[in-house]
């Protein structure tokens, strides 16, 4: 060794000593040296040092979660460093949409605030953290600048390295586990709301972030929401289930019912129950194509539902009802494809909310497009209290008395949800003025509750109920289907108001359907002021009678109503006391939301009606000729009624009357009396009797005036005692069905001739003219006529009728020789 290195050294050392550049750089090319030797000592000392008494984990910013676990340590962990980097805190989840109208407006929705978070640096900045007692280093080294994005904004990379004592690394990974649930925590208490981008790029865009709308929130009818929870839970966790058996992954909704009902409400809180985002699917656009509604369902975010308002809107018979005409949007064959064609997406959740599933074409809702058909329909009592609960915890007796004022299916919980608002700080204003729902009360009602208000109390307001028969059969089931309605249309529907023979019902209806100002004052429901406006002094200043009469009216009954109660009942004989009592009868007894019935007017009813007697018996003859409603009249002159079996003798008064035209007197014998036409009518009749009341009870809306006036003078009552009179009036008035058809049964011709005379005896007179045909006058005629030849000669089909002609025949035969041996002798 020492012979290799001398010859090396005797070399080097004298150009060494002689060469003054190789002398200067000796010195610090053996300092580099030894310091590299030592860097590499400790470094190895370093890492064997960590892989032997300490375990790390490191996270570089380009994973998804860094920021997730940067965040859970800074609030969720106790840092010990003297170095912190102050941000502003940011909302996550915050829409560039957000973000512009903020810097439009100048007004940001949170006041600005810093989070303090530990800094980082290119050596690496060391923290420390205690987590569950044990004690973490971490260290934030910063990395190059990237730049990133469409518009290639710079980020400076990092690197998050996190180490602990010891052999056990357990700490980190619970570390970071709960960071992740943290996230996932805190990500659930937002729901993203996505719409169709209109830009190029994605298909999708944020439109907004908002808190999820609890479960319990959204109150509908029985266990319809744990049920559909269920089912959708059902759904989620059964993806194995699907793809073993093969069955498309995928779940529809449909949600219907009457606007109001909390269908939108429920698909938020569904989502936020399941831990979904919401993805608003708008077909009314007209740039979305077939292809482009097909791509957004297939790349929709994977974490959300989809959902399609008011689908109903949009397709009409397989036909787009929106765009006045445009050529563009979506067809009805793209939407069925895209919803379940053969690239639809899989695990996705359609929910389509509609007002009329009448109006939906089956193969949109079929099995595998809608799997589950949900109705929300209108409050119910429960539901209603269940609201008023969570308004005012606690007050049972005010939930009881609120219920009580609720009609089932009557309003919609928006509008009951407005009326609590309303009346927030008051829970008796809250339950005495819940009449308000339904459109009457005072002022400021609420529009939903209006529009909600079934169609028989809108029309018994004004004491039209009798006729809510007919807008229901039209469709109009409530206020709100209305809409533009015109009068000249209700008439076409109904006969009393077309021919106006209830011309006070035709005057109402028309200032009803025009909303009249002076009808509309008395359409109201009646409060305290109305009630002592009407009253007057009727009650001699009785204070207890007014309050009595305000608490059995307020918020049910209409001041239409009312006014026509008081003046029925206001007779001078009854008294203040018995007004009292007989109006808070009334009012206890009315069932605004059940006064409907009736039924279209029958040409039989029409003609009995009229007092005429003996009329309403030709109602037979129409009915066989297929008039049966009374409507079925109209257009018909005089003479065409007399076609059809109307005597000519009262075909005149029909005529005007079906026509419109009718004269006052004439008309007047329809109107079918109210309690107060029944009652002045029984006092004409007695002079006053002591039970016109009574008899006026018994008469309203049940028969015409022109019917009392003739039964009156048929049956004599004018001259019986009073209580025998009512009970005549009961039994033949009231009591007696329709009579029987009355066939008139032709005399019997009696024969004039052989023929008939012969055919008679043998109770074979049905065949005479069939016999007439083949010209037979007399027995001669029927000469040579056997057995076998009578079916086929005078088409007797009969074998019985055929062998006793037969026998006739022969029988003349026989009586024929004899008779001509009678004379030979």
């Amino acid at each position: 060794m020492n012979s290799f290195y001398s010859p090396i050294l005797e070399t080097f050392l004298p150009t060494l000593r002689s060469n003054q550049l190789l002398h200067t750089l000796a010195l610090p090319t053996f300092i580099s040296l030894m310091s590299f030797v030592l860097y590499s000592i400790c470094t190895f000392f370093q890492d064997f040092t960590r892989s032997r008494f300490f375990r790390s984990v490191t996270l570089k910013s380009q994973d998804p979660n860094y920021d997730v676990v940067v965040s859970y340590i800074t609030r969720r962990c106790t840092l010990r460093t003297t170095n912190h980097v102050a941000e502003t805190y940011k909302r996550k989840n915050k829409t560039w949409k957000d973000r512009v109208k903020e810097w439009s407006t100048g007004i940001e929705e949170e006041p600005p605030r810093f989070v303090f978070k530990p800094s980082s640096s290119k050596g690496g900045a060391v923290s420390f953290l205690s987590y569950k007692g044990s004690r973490v280093v971490m260290s934030r080294k910063l990395g190059e600048t990237v730049c990133v994005g469409w518009d290639r904004k710079p980020v400076a990379m990092e690197e998050l390295t996190l180490t602990v004592w010891g052999r056990d690394s357990r700490v980190l990974t619970s570390l970071l586990s709960d960071a992740l649930e943290d996230g996932r925590e805190e990500a659930k208490a937002t729901i993203n709301i996505w719409v169709l981008s209109d830009g190029w790029g994605s298909l999708w865009e944020k439109a907004l972030t908002k808190k999820p709308r609890a479960m319990g929130s959204v109150i509908l009818a029985g266990d319809t929401s744990r049920k559909l929870i269920d089912d959708a839970r059902a759904f989620q966790a059964g993806a194995s289930w699907y793809f073993d058996r093969g069955i498309p992954y995928r779940r529809g909704y449909c949600l219907y019912g009457p606007p109001g009902t909390g269908k939108t409400s429920f698909v938020q809180a569904l989502a936020g129950e399941l831990g979904k985002d919401i993805c608003m699917l708008n077909l009314s656009d007209k740039e979305l194509t077939d292809t482009r509604l097909a791509s957004a369902l297939r790349e929709a975010p994977g974490n959300a539902l989809v959902m399609i308002e008011d689908i109903d809107s949009v397709f009409v018979e397989r036909k787009r009802c929106v765009g006045n005409g445009d050529k563009g949007g979506v067809t009805f064959s793209g939407l069925l494809n895209a919803l379940d064609g053969v690239a639809s997406q899989e695990g996705r959740i359609t929910v389509m909310t509609t007002n009329h599933l009448e109006r939906l074409d089956p193969a949109l809702v079929r099995p595998g497009r809608v799997d589950l058909k949900v109705e929300l329909s209108n409050a119910t009592k429960g539901q209603a209290g269940e609201l008023f609960e969570r308004f005012f915890p606690g007050d049972s007796e005010g939930r009881e008395n609120f219920e009580g004022r609720i009609k089932d299916g009557q309003v919609s919980m928006a509008a009951v949800q407005c009326h609590l608002l309303r009346y927030r700080d008051s829970a008796h204003s809250a339950v005495s003025k819940a009449g308000e729902m339904t459109g009457g009360g005072d002022k400021g009602v609420g529009k939903a509750g209006a529009e909600g208000m079934g169609i028989e109390e809108h029309l018994g307001r004004v004491g039209l109920e009798m006729y809510g028969h007919a807008f229901r059969e039209y469709g109009f089931l409530t206020k709100g289907d209305l809409g533009e309605l015109t009068f000249k249309e209700v008439c076409g529907w109904i006969f009393e108001l077309s021919s106006k023979v209830d011309g006070e019902g035709r005057r109402r209806m028309e200032g009803l359907i025009n909303k009249e100002e002076g009808l509309m004052r008395e359409y109201e429901l009646a409060d305290e002021e109305s009630v002592r406006r009407l009253l007057g002094g009727r009650l001699g200043g009785g204070e207890g009678g007014v309050k009595e009469i305000v608490d059995a009216v307020k918020g049910k009954v209409s001041v239409w109503r009312l006014r026509r109660w008081i003046d029925e009942e206001g007779a001078p004989a009854l008294g203040a006391e018995g007004l009292v009592g007989r109006v808070r009868a009334r009012a206890e007894a009315w069932d605004p939301s059940g006064c409907g019935g009736g039924a279209f007017l029958t040409a039989y009813e029409f003609l009995k009606r009229s007092g005429i007697r003996g009329l309403s018996d030709c109602a037979y003859e129409l009915e066989d000729h297929g008039i049966t409603l009374a409507r079925d009249l109209l257009g018909m002159d005089k003479g065409g009624m007399e076609d059809k079996g109307v005597p000519k003798k009262h075909s005149d008064i029909l005529e005007r009357v079906v026509k419109g035209e009718g004269r006052p007197h004439e008309v007047l014998r329809w109107k079918v009396v109210g309690r107060e036409e029944g009652r002045r009518e029984w006092e004409r009749v007695f002079g006053g009797g002591a039970r016109g009341g009574e008899v006026g009870r018994m008469l309203e809306g049940r028969v015409s005036l022109g019917e009392i006036r003739e039964f009156v003078e048929r049956s004599g009552v004018g001259s019986m005692e009073e209580g025998e009179a009512v009970e005549k009036v009961r039994a033949g008035l009231l009591g007696v069905g329709r009579s029987p058809r009355v066939v008139a049964v032709a005399k019997e011709k009696e024969p004039d001739g052989w023929l008939e005379t012969w055919l008679k005896g043998g109770e074979m007179l049905e065949y005479v003219e069939k016999f007439k045909e083949q010209d037979v006058r007399e027995p001669g005629d029927l000469k040579g006529v056997g057995l076998t030849n009578v079916g086929r000669i005078f088409g007797v089909e009969k074998y019985a009728h055929v062998v006793r002609l037969g026998r006739m025949i022969e029988r003349l035969e026989v009586e024929e020789r004899e008779g001509e041996e009678e004379k030979k002798q």
